[in-house]
C-alpha cells in the first residue's frame, strides 16, 4: 500500500500506476484477477487498460457487467457470473480465463464524471456456486441489492462495504 502512495506522489505514466494498483488490490483483497476499464466518453465505450493477459477489448457502456456498472454508476456484486444474464461470456472465451464471481466498482472523479470501472474477479477461498443456482437482482444506482440464494447473503450498500466484505 505504501508503494502505491509513493507512486501517486511521483511523476508517473497512467498504465504503470494502474498495474501497480491492481497488483496491490489483488494481494490485499485476495482475488485471482483485477482489471481496470477506462471510459472513452467520445465513443461511449469502456476499454480494458489493465487486466493481465486479456487482449484489447472495448465494450459499450451498458453492455455486460462492466457496462452495467458504468451505466448505473453502482457497485455490482455477482456471486455466479454465468447465472447472470448481463455477464459477457465472450471475454472469458477470448482470454481462456473462467470468471466465477465478480465485484465491479465504478470509478468516479471529483467532478462526478465516469472515469472507468474496477473489477475484482474470483475471490480466493469462496465456495463456488453451482452454475445457474444464483440470480442477482436489484435496480437503480446506489440502491441496496441482495445477491444470492438466500437471506444469509448480506445487502451491500456502498463500495466500501463491498470491499470490506471481499477482504473479510
Amino acid at each position: 500500500m505504501l508503494d502505491v502512495t509513493r507512486a501517486l506522489a511521483a511523476p508517473f505514466d497512467l498504465h504503470s500506476l494502474l498495474e501497480r494498483i491492481t497488483w496491490v488490490a489483488r494481494q490485499l483483497v485476495r482475488v485471482e484477477r483485477v482489471s481496470v476499464w477506462l471510459h472513452d466518453a467520445a465513443s461511449g465505450e469502456l476499454y480494458v487498460e489493465v487486466a493481465g493477459d486479456l487482449p484489447a477489448v472495448r465494450v459499450p457502456v451498458g453492455r455486460g457487467l462492466v457496462g452495467a456498472c458504468a451505466a448505473q454508476r453502482a457497485t455490482i456484486h455477482v456471486p455466479d457470473c454465468y447465472a447472470d444474464p448481463r455477464f459477457n461470456r465472450e471475454i472469458d472465451k477470448a482470454s481462456g480465463f473462467h470468471t466465477h464471481c465478480m465485484l465491479s466498482l465504478p470509478l468516479i472523479d471529483h467532478a462526478s464524471a465516469l472515469v472507468g470501472v474496477l473489477q475484482l474477479l474470483n475471490k480466493h477461498g469462496v465456495q463456488r456456486p453451482a452454475t445457474g443456482a444464483v440470480r442477482c437482482r436489484g435496480s437503480g444506482a446506489r440502491r441496496p441489492r441482495r445477491c444470492g440464494p438466500g437471506p444469509d447473503i448480506p445487502i451491500v450498500d456502498t463500495e466500501a462495504e463491498a470491499l470490506a466484505r471481499l477482504a473479510g
